[in-house]
């Protein structure tokens, strides 16, 4: 489930975040302004503590990297083939910059340092692309306020994407010149069930991301 809020969101520790930045190169600016932490990191960077918090309060978000939301439904690809452990003891060297190792210590997997790890995608499937069902997005009446109409897809950027997790303080330059400040976040299937079941739950996520 997507779930769009009008930003400014603030970081579960507001004190720390001053003094709003300018955006010189917008036609129209609408909405809130983004805030910026004393050391200079902008507030859309304050999307891993929100995404913590979230997931404490409300329920985990949708992680899976074979979907993703956009603009024009949400895509899924099936995961056809992983990679082995050992081309991930490899990979993961090389990473690390000590892929010498490799050939030092070859790989064994009783002693596998990464088998904790999950394997990486190789190949994905071919791409589906499905319409959102009406009780897939939820985009916040204060934006509808904000922009004096319905939000609507069709003017966000081209390549746009929601993606999934949490996104903060974005902001989003739509096709009309009109730039919004926006913040959302993508639940997995169970936990928008229990929001949607849970009033109380769904208040506690739009204090958070809106409040």
């Amino acid at each position: 489930m997507l779930c769009i809020f009008l930003g400014p969101t603030k970081s579960p520790d507001p004190t720390q975040y001053v003094a709003p930045p300018q955006w010189p190169q917008l036609e129209k600016a609408i909405a809130g302004v983004a805030l910026m932490e004393r050391g200079g990191k902008f507030v859309r960077d304050i999307a891993g503590e929100v995404q913590v918090v979230t997931v404490n309060a409300v329920g985990p978000c949708e992680h899976r990297p074979t979907v993703g939301y956009f603009p024009d439904g949400l895509h899924h690809r099936d995961i056809v083939a992983v990679e082995n452990p050992r081309e991930r003891y490899q990979r993961r060297l090389k990473e690390l910059g000590q892929e010498h190792f490799a050939k030092m210590l070859p790989f064994k997997a009783d002693t596998d340092p990464f088998a904790e790890e999950p394997l990486a995608v190789k190949t994905l499937g071919p791409l589906t692309i499905t319409s959102y069902a009406e009780d897939q997005v939820w985009i916040s009446p204060k934006i509808d306020d904000a922009l004096g109409r319905k939000l609507d897809f069709n003017d966000l950027p081209e390549g746009f994407t929601w993606g999934n997790g949490v996104t903060c303080n974005s902001w989003v330059k739509l096709k009309t010149g009109e730039a919004i400040l926006l913040s959302w976040c993508v639940l997995a299937d169970d936990t928008a069930a229990a929001v949607k079941a849970d009033k109380s739950r769904w208040r506690t996520l739009c204090d958070l991301m809106e409040g």
